[in-house]
């Protein structure tokens, strides 16, 4: 990834801006990076650090992509929306996020990870999170799913409008919320700490909460 970071040209000229706005870039109190210039203040791990300041930078694919997809522990990967990988995602602990419009030709699998599955994208696999630890998430909203959706331990699961062709299995989630989706095969959930289901088409047999 080439990360091309802009600078204020007050700051190339050696001005200071004060100590309210020390990188210039006409935010103040709630800056996310007060001492790099940026003022869009993109942060896409959601943790309040701006991206220009981040060690954790994620890997952004805003171009069609060919071929699987690896991310470990600490990495975050963001497939931009409108943007195409035909290819898996395996995940050992990372996040992926994919924006709205995002499409994936491909299953995602992932342990102790994170995955975020925006508006309007389109995923034509399978998506499984498998005995993964008390930060895993999984959380789809409004998207088209060709496939199945499989957690195991993870400590949220939550789908909403999604048109989903095959089955949903929850097994021992610390919290669920499945609702107003539209789901061709099954919903089972199983062992939740905390379960919300309802507003759901299902075309097969629905469990619901126990």
């Amino acid at each position: 990834m080439i990360l091309i970071s802009s600078q204020s040209p007050l700051a190339f000229g050696g001005l200071q801006c004060g100590s309210e706005d020390p990188d210039c870039d006409d935010v103040y109190s709630n800056d996310n990076c007060p001492n790099d210039y940026n003022p869009g203040q993109e942060d896409y791990d959601g943790d309040r650090i701006g991206d220009v300041c981040d060690s954790d930078t994620p890997e952004v694919i805003s171009e069609d992509y060919s071929g699987p997809i690896s991310i470990g522990p600490g990495e975050t990967v963001v497939i931009t929306a409108g943007t195409m990988v035909d290819g898996n995602i395996s995940m050992d602990g990372g996040e992926l996020i994919v924006e709205a419009g995002g499409i994936i030709n491909g299953n995602i699998s992932g342990v102790d990870s994170i995955i975020k599955i925006e508006g309007g994208s389109t995923i034509d696999g399978n998506i499984q999170i498998l005995v993964s630890g008390a930060e895993a998430v999984l959380e789809i909203n409004n998207a088209i799913i060709d496939g199945n959706i499989s957690s195991n331990g993870i400590n949220i699961l939550t789908m909403t409008n999604t048109y989903l062709t095959g089955n949903i299995s929850s097994t021992g989630d610390n919290t669920v919320t499945i609702t107003d989706n539209d789901v061709g095969k099954n919903i089972t959930i199983t062992s939740p700490n905390s379960c919300t289901e309802y507003g759901n088409s299902v075309g097969k047999n629905n469990s619901g909460c126990p």
